[in-house]
């Protein structure tokens, strides 16, 4: 309710520019069609941000059931470099399984005495509300994105070592131990 009376209290005496609407008491110019542009471009972005969150839940996905299927492969080998293969599948999926549960992106909700005081405020009020509202989900967004992308990287990572130590133990350590040699 504050953020409309400090709106109200501020009064910018200009003559009215072509095409922007005036508030109810004709004091402050009202760019409508501005912020209806900044508001459809805030909405395009965070439809792109929740496909690429989507896409980065789908690539954690599948770096969590390749670290599964890592993690216990080797367990019928020497123990030793098994247990290096297991411990970097394991901590792959706990990044994997980190970045799906953590930072779930939430909207902004209204509430019943948000719509009531809406009601009671000229369009272009509310309107902005609103938009200010969608740059703080949009930002938020951005910044989950981040965080999700960052373990998703490092799950990559750990599970390419993974993968690195089992294929050097298995080709390379394995048959110079065993005396075969190459």
């Amino acid at each position: 309710m504050r953020f409309f009376e400090k709106l109200r209290r501020r009064k910018l005496v200009q003559e009215q520019p072509e095409g922007v609407i005036l508030s109810p008491d004709a004091a402050a110019p009202l760019p409508i069609a501005q912020l209806e542009m900044v508001l459809a471009e805030v909405d395009r972005e965070l439809q792109d941000l929740a496909g690429r969150q989507a896409s980065a839940i789908s690539r954690a996905s599948v770096v969590l059931a390749a670290a599964g299927v890592t993690a216990f492969a080797p367990i019928t080998a020497d123990l030793g470099w098994a247990l290096a293969v297991s411990f970097f599948s394991v901590v792959s999926a706990g990044f994997a399984v980190a970045s799906i549960r953590y930072w779930p992106s939430k909207a902004a909700r209204l509430a019943r005495h948000d719509v009531a005081a809406y009601l009671r405020a000229d369009p272009y009020h509310v309107q902005w509300r609103l938009t200010k509202d969608k740059f703080t989900e949009l930002y938020a967004a951005r910044r989950d994105l981040d965080r999700k992308a960052n373990l998703v990287e490092g799950a990559v990572v750990m599970l390419l070592l993974a993968w690195t130590t089992a294929l050097t133990a298995r080709f390379i350590i394995e048959p110079l131990t065993s005396g075969g040699g190459y």
